[in-house]
């Protein structure tokens, strides 16, 4: 059961990486974003329904939801920003050392680990309110 969990987590990353790296093609943050949220709810409905089952509490549950969060934002630290900023500083040092321009896909980078940020940013509420309410606010389950 537990290798399903992490395998749902990894294909909302991937459908996550999918919708920043065409970000360019959509054209709209604001609906990338829509649809990103969207994946994470989906996601998130599946694993609860995946493990609820009588006798799991509310903390498996709700850690279920935030553990599965962190690691999205984990992976977008990791698998998206970092890699794209190392570049953009490869770049960077290489303009300023030989005079060259910067290539035209610096922009789609910068673009593409904004908004990984960003919505790391906005993923970071969720995944703190399941952490403490896996303790605080039994509401997943009926103890």
């Amino acid at each position: 059961m537990d290798s399903n969990l992490g395998v749902c987590w990894l294909a909302a990353f991937a459908v996550e990486m999918a919708l920043i790296q065409a970000g360019g093609a959509l054209r709209n943050k604001f609906v990338t974003g829509a649809l990103v949220l969207f994946v994470m709810a989906a996601t998130s409905w599946l694993v609860v329904s995946l493990l609820a089952q009588p006798g799991v509490g509310n903390p498996t549950l709700c850690i279920s939801i935030g553990g599965g969060l962190g690691t999205i934002l984990f992976f977008n630290v990791w698998g998206i920003a970092w890699r794209c900023q190392k570049r953009l500083i490869a770049w960077t040092r290489s303009a300023a050392l030989n005079g060259t321009p910067m290539p035209p896909e610096a922009e789609k980078l910068a673009r593409m680990a904004t908004f990984a940020m960003q919505i790391n940013f906005w993923l970071s509420f969720p995944m703190i309110f399941f952490m403490a309410a896996s303790a605080h606010f039994p509401f997943l389950s009926g103890g």
